[in-house]
């Protein structure tokens, strides 16, 4: 039995996991953390609009800044997944955001991640770092056997990064999720827990 899993017992609660990579922290959100936050976000706006879910009229006031920390916390709580930050170590700049989220009840060991990251740090490998680490998290500590990702055809860049964390294109959803205001297809990906962390 881990520490971790001896402070439930006692407590009744789980404590906030913290994950680490060479060069990043990966951990949930925290009040200290919202100028930061709408900052990266703010500078990445126009790029992360459209890619994600329609962003919510408040999505960088504070009221939204307190649902996402909410969200990160019941996820947390319910054993139903992760939403964390990821930092840039030595100095732990706030650089982007990874969660992952188990799916509905009737497939047990599912679940799917999603992931952002400052454009001034992409080509740098970091994300491919984070989402590694989650993915050993996920199978290995928290015994998911099956992870899944969604991505538009033509966001290249994604597409890669999945393939190189062991992920597989198994499809295509039609009319998928919400970007930009319209329900746009998406590729489907997915790796198991006995796939390699990254292709050769």
């Amino acid at each position: 039995m881990s520490m971790r899993d001896v402070i439930h017992v006692i407590t009744g609660r789980r404590q906030p996991v913290t994950l680490h990579t060479s060069r990043l922290t990966l951990r949930m959100p925290e009040p200290q953390d919202f100028s930061s936050f709408v900052q990266v976000r703010r500078s990445n706006k126009a790029a992360l609009q459209s890619v994600e879910p329609t962003w919510q009229p408040d999505a960088l006031a504070r009221s939204g800044y307190r649902r996402r920390m909410r969200y990160a916390q019941e996820l947390w709580a319910q054993q139903q997944g992760l939403a964390l930050f990821l930092f840039l170590k030595p100095e732990l700049h706030l650089i982007g955001g990874i969660t992952l989220s188990s799916l509905d009840r009737g497939r047990p060991g599912t679940g799917m991640v999603g992931y952002w990251l400052d454009g001034q740090r992409q080509g740098q490998g970091l994300m491919r770092e984070a989402l590694r680490e989650l993915c050993r998290y996920a199978h290995h500590e928290a015994g998911l056997r099956r992870i899944e990702a969604a991505v538009l055809p033509e966001n290249i860049p994604s597409r890669k990064l999945l393939t190189a964390c062991g992920f597989i294109q198994e499809g295509l959803a039609r009319s998928y999720l919400r970007i930009n205001g319209m329900h746009q297809d998406h590729l489907l990906f997915a790796r198991l827990h006995a796939d390699p962390l990254m292709s050769e």
